[in-house]
């Protein structure tokens, strides 16, 4: 148990853990606190992620010192941009050129695969911190995309071992240049 509100950081900062346990029927995981729809070929990656999932919940949960009022959470992961597009589609969503999105009309993050594990998994926490944001501490409104953007970014870079997370972490090797985008 972490002893303070530092969920990110230094070489201190505190991992948060899931042991499991789930199982997948048709494509879904459900947690303590998540219904997980996955379409992924490895099921051992979609019940990894569940993991994943509920140990950033926690992580979250001290980080925005609130926790949604509802769950589950519902977040949905799709093989590829025509199955992410034709699922937004479906629910009324306009979809983006974006490779995930959290909608506040269905309170749902969406998402599909990236090129590379650690993207995906990035990006799987980006539109997770969003929606944890959104319905933990903005009423499920809007913010400054600048300011919404910059929590989900920064909570999304994150060390995993499999069982426990850290988030705000600064990965050591990216499939993208960062610094070199910045620049």
């Amino acid at each position: 148990e972490p002893d303070d509100a530092d969920v990110t950081g230094g070489a201190e900062a505190p991992w948060y853990c899931d042991d499991g346990g789930y199982s997948m029927d048709n494509g879904v995981v459900e947690t303590e606190h998540y219904t997980l729809y996955f379409e992924l070929d490895d099921d051992e990656e979609a019940l990894q992620m569940a993991r994943l999932a509920e140990a950033a919940y926690d992580a979250f949960s001290v980080y925005f010192d609130a926790e949604p009022p509802e769950l589950p959470l519902v977040a949905n992961w799709y093989g590829d941009f025509p199955s992410f597009v034709a699922a937004l589609e479906a629910d009324g969503i306009t979809a983006p050129d974006a490779g995930g999105y959290y909608w506040t009309g269905t309170s749902q993050a969406y998402m599909y695969t990236q090129p590379t594990i650690y993207f995906s998994r990035m990006l799987f926490l980006h539109e997770l911190a969003h929606q944890f944001h959104h319905l933990a501490r903005t009423g499920n409104g809007g913010r400054d995309s600048w300011y919404s953007e910059g929590v989900a970014e920064y909570l999304s870079r994150h060390d995993w071992d499999g069982e426990c997370t850290r988030l705000g972490r600064l990965p050591m090797l990216t499939w993208e240049d960062y610094p070199a985008e910045a620049l």
